[in-house]
């Protein structure tokens, strides 16, 4: 999908600003997005991750697209972005109040954000790759009925609607943590909410 990050977004995102619009919400690449997406509650940032070659954190800028109403958000970030060093550096240039001008760039398929609630650890069965609290959670994000859990050799296979779905690499220990606390004898009394990222695989 192609992005325009025409004049008028610039020039729209102070005023919006000025009237109390999160700063995430109204950049102008969020504005660019926002066109795209109407309905839906867009936001740009910065994600830190670890880079463990050098043990430093690394800022990653993003798109967040989000459905309120749905518990639905889905993350753009690094390949999904064509030009991700373009928009960082727009960004950059932005926030510090610095002369930017249009560009435009692609995204494709983010990464969608899963969140694992109470009442899917509540409703969950452990042990059950269909009716654990993850494939509880899948089934009511994505509206379906079918929806599987699975750990194979260390990877994670989710499988919604027989699509497969893998797990971004900085969730993986932690919801594999999940998976195995839950799937002990009350496992559903063991383990808290969490949240990790999803895509096609």
């Amino acid at each position: 999908m192609k992005i325009e990050v025409k004049q008028k977004h610039i020039d729209l995102a102070p005023k919006l600003f000025s009237k109390g619009v999160n700063a995430k919400e109204c950049c102008p690449i969020s504005c660019a997005v926002q066109d795209k997406f109407p309905d839906k509650l867009v936001s740009v940032g910065w994600i830190s991750s670890p880079q463990y070659e050098n043990k430093m954190f690394h800022e990653s800028f993003f798109i967040s697209v989000t459905d309120p109403e749905n518990d639905y958000e889905e993350v753009i970030k690094d390949d999904s972005i064509s030009d991700l060093e373009l928009c960082s550096k727009f960004a950059e240039r932005y926030d510090n109040g610095d002369e930017v001008k249009p560009f435009e760039f692609e995204i494709n398929g983010g990464w969608m954000k899963i969140n694992v609630t109470e009442e899917d650890i509540r409703n969950g069965e452990p042990g059950q790759c269909n009716t654990c609290a993850i494939s509880q959670a899948l089934k009511r994000i994505f509206k379906v009925d079918e929806a599987y859990t699975e750990v194979d050799g260390g990877d994670i296979i989710l499988t919604v609607n027989e699509k497969k779905y893998g797990v971004d690499y900085k969730n993986e220990s932690d919801v594999l943590d999940f998976i195995f606390d839950f799937d002990q004898v009350d496992g559903w009394s063991k383990v808290k909410p969490i949240s990790f990222e999803i895509k096609e695989s």
